[in-house]
């Protein structure tokens, strides 16, 4: 018994750890020196912009539809999602799964990612900064 609680408090401890981290990465603090300048004058970690970037492309080719539909509700936050894209963009994680709401490195890198080609079509484009 006293084995298993001093595990539990090793996992209690590494959970806790974890969380605050997560709270500190959303409140904009980074431990990853790696930083990107955004096209939108914004920073996110160098790991943070490949997984998105990968979340979106893929997006774009598998789920165009709620790929338009996620790229103007980063443009406009008062666009509401279909059940449908929400769960879609939860399972790119590119949503809270808790709100609906988009994280800020994941709008900024769609914002400084996407241009618009042609009249109705959209492309993905390199969101660093040049």
């Amino acid at each position: 018994m006293l084995i298993f609680k001093c595990c539990q408090h090793s996992l209690l401890s590494r959970m806790i750890i974890i969380a605050f981290l997560i709270f500190l990465a959303q409140l904009g603090y980074c431990m990853e020196t790696d930083m990107v300048k955004l096209r939108n004058k914004t920073r996110v970690p160098k790991s943070v912009l490949s997984k998105i970037m990968e979340s979106i492309t893929s997006l774009m080719h598998e789920e165009p539809a709620v790929f338009y539909e996620f790229v103007g509700k980063c443009e406009h936050e008062g666009n509401i999602l279909g059940r449908d894209s929400w769960e879609i963009l939860t399972s790119y994680d590119l949503l809270n799964s808790a709100s609906d709401s988009i994280p800020d490195p994941v709008r900024n890198v769609v914002l400084s990612s996407i241009e618009e080609e042609g009249m109705f079509g959209l492309r993905i484009v390199d969101p660093q900064e040049k």
